[in-house]
């Protein structure tokens, strides 16, 4: 279910009546979402969210119609942000069209791996190398926190005593690029090229755990952030953390 609040923010609802799943998330983005419609696609596959969204692009008012395109398995044709144009051509070092985001940043793309951003000036950036198939959309970040950890102590729970959380294991699938931390301060990468990607190569999507070792304080309270900050995509199964509780109090 999608919907648009009064302030503009666009917000979605996963239903799953099997799993007794009813949750609320925001789709934050740097438009003003005016207008929501959820109509067939074309093939008759599935339905397609549209949305009309105001924003305020090199000094001037603008309205976009724009959809959410559907996933793919692809890593060239992935769209992980929000206003998104794709070149598919001769490979090429100048991208141009882009006069509908003239003076902001952009997420990249290029031929499956991410590309430093840019911003856009007199309707096009231009590349480090070229590329044949490039995305090129506003930024789309996206936040998961996890509640205050419980990690058991010696004396029952860790819940309300000094604590600190250094590593945890995030389980991802289909997933590349993001980061993990204590906060916003203290992001570490997660690592997905190993010795057999060759270089200059993007890695592919990966399933599995990713090890993030980060240096933690001691609170107590504790939360492991995820954050996707590039256009790939970043499903998390699981995050699972190591603590160390003092059993003092």
């Amino acid at each position: 279910v999608w919907g648009c609040r009064a302030d503009g923010v666009l917000v979605g609802m996963t239903f799953d009546r099997a799993q007794d799943v009813v949750a609320w998330h925001r789709h934050p983005m740097a438009g003003v979402v005016e207008c929501v419609e959820s109509i067939p696609a074309p093939d008759g596959g599935r339905d397609d969210l549209w949305i009309i969204a105001r924003y305020t692009i090199d000094g001037q008012t603008k309205r976009y119609i724009a959809y959410l395109s559907d996933e793919t398995d692809t890593q060239v044709d992935w769209c992980y942000s929000d206003m998104a144009a794709t070149y598919d051509g001769v490979a090429t070092t100048t991208i141009t069209g882009l006069d509908y985001l003239e003076g902001e940043e952009v997420w990249i793309l290029r031929d499956g791996a991410r590309h430093p951003n840019r911003t856009v000036a007199a309707g096009q950036i231009t590349l480090q190398f070229a590329g044949s198939v490039v995305q090129v959309g506003l930024p789309s970040e996206a936040f998961l926190e996890t509640m205050n950890l419980d990690g058991g102590s010696g004396a029952g729970t860790s819940q309300g005593k000094t604590k600190r959380t250094h590593y945890a294991t995030v389980r991802v699938h289909q997933s590349l690029g993001g980061t993990a931390g204590p906060d916003e301060d203290h992001l570490q990468e997660m690592q997905y090229r190993t010795p057999s990607v060759p270089m200059g190569e993007a890695p592919p999507a990966y399933t599995g755990d990713l090890p993030v070792e980060w240096d933690g304080d001691y609170s107590t309270s504790s939360t492991v952030l995820v954050v996707k900050d590039r256009p790939m995509p970043l499903t998390v199964i699981a995050v699972m953390p190591q603590l160390v509780v003092s059993e003092g109090r």
